[in-house]
């Protein structure tokens, strides 16, 4: 970023990239984005519009928000994703790519991957074991604490 610029209340109207490139957003007066324009370095123009619990790019469907996360309409098919909160409730990591049942999903994801440990993944019933997901995604709770 080279220049930012803030609107009366405080929120970034204008933001400056180094390459040439800018985003401008408007807001409600009550604080809401409602619009953000961004331009690249090539000229190229991309419009997200926010109404609601839905986000447009372009005029096109892009997001729609959920409580606990949101389904991307980016590609082909609409893709899940959710929010893997901490105890204090902040946003850990989204987890997507969910386009089956919950099962199948987690039999055909994991096919194949191994954790960061390096031991390969088991797949009981299509099914991660929690202990592998919480191994996946970096978090571990141990009740002896």
């Amino acid at each position: 970023m080279t220049d930012t610029r803030h609107s009366v209340v405080g929120y970034p109207s204008y933001i400056a990239q180094a390459d040439g490139g800018y985003v401008h957003n408007t807001y409600t007066a009550g604080g809401q984005r409602v619009e953000s324009r961004r331009t690249d370095a090539q000229g190229t123009v991309t419009t997200m519009s926010y109404e609601g619990n839905e986000i447009f790019e372009n005029g096109k469907l892009r997001m729609l928000l959920f409580d606990g996360g949101y389904v991307d309409f980016s590609g082909s098919k609409p893709r899940y994703c959710w929010y893997t909160k901490d105890h204090l409730g902040s946003v850990r990591s989204v987890v997507g790519g969910m386009t089956k049942l919950a099962g199948e999903t987690a039999k055909t994801a994991t096919e194949g991957n191994t954790k960061p440990s390096g031991r390969a993944l088991s797949i009981e019933q299509g099914v991660l074991k929690t202990e592998e997901v919480s191994d996946i995604h970096g978090m571990y709770y141990n009740p002896k604490f």
